[in-house]
């Protein structure tokens, strides 16, 4: 009988130990245990510090954990946004629509015809749980 893939996610921080550390999601094909999840993580962030480009900062593992196997990892990268205004809005020559994420509450505007996605607001930036679309709910268990 073949093992199944596991979910499980990675804590993670700035090598030089500036800002607060973050979690990431992942599903891998291949991955069937929390030792290979691991390892994984551990190539993966070898792989990562070793081809930084100018603008990034190198990461450091701090942990990896397995999730419940019910567990949604999409829905932590994601985004669902939906319509929020009845009509198309112009300002400054452009039109856009506003839109919020059903997963997270995200706000940003569409601009034009939406080829280029979601701009984010500002204000949804800041926040954490935007940025990275986790689920309300599951954002207060991760805390």
């Amino acid at each position: 009988m073949a093992s199944r893939d596991v979910k499980f996610r990675i804590r993670c921080r700035y090598a030089d130990g500036t800002g607060e550390p973050w979690w990431e999601n992942y599903e891998k094909p291949g991955v069937t245990s929390l030792k290979e999840a691991e390892e994984w993580a551990e190539a993966t962030i070898d792989s990562f510090n070793s081809t930084i480009r100018p603008h990034e900062r190198a990461r450091k593992l701090l942990a990896v954990e397995l999730l419940p196997d019910d567990t949604d990892v999409k829905r932590f990268v994601t985004h669902n946004w939906e319509k929020t205004n009845l009509i198309t809005k112009a300002s400054r020559g452009m039109s856009f629509d506003e839109m919020e994420c059903k997963n997270c509450g995200a706000t940003g505007r569409r601009y034009g015809l939406g080829q280029n996605g979601v701009e984010m607001s500002a204000r949804s930036m800041r926040k954490r749980n935007h940025r990275e679309c986790i689920n309300k709910a599951v954002w207060e268990a991760m805390k």
